[in-house]
């Protein structure tokens, strides 16, 4: 694998921190804009469910989670493939 393609899949492997920062900021901030949230008592899933007040901000703050998540597995398994190909 040449020099230019590693650093192109190591750029795409950051995604996975997007992904995480993504997610987390929606599990801290989300909770905010529901009234009456418990994080004791409650699941994760509530604060974006349909009727969630907090559907809005969470749909927001977690919009890079899926798309950024996705996009590092695939590089990960792009990256496995060309290392282990013998072409």
């Amino acid at each position: 694998m040449n020099k230019s393609k590693k650093t192109f899949i190591n750029w795409f492997g950051l995604l996975g921190v997007v992904s995480f920062i993504s997610y987390a900021a929606a599990v801290v901030f989300s909770p905010l804009d529901y009234p009456g949230y418990d994080w004791r008592s409650q699941a994760v899933s509530d604060l974006s469910a349909v009727n969630a007040p907090s559907l809005a901000l969470w749909n927001q703050l977690s919009g890079f989670y899926g798309i950024s998540g996705i996009t590092c597995i695939m590089m990960v398994c792009v990256a496995i493939q060309s290392k282990h190909s013998r072409f």
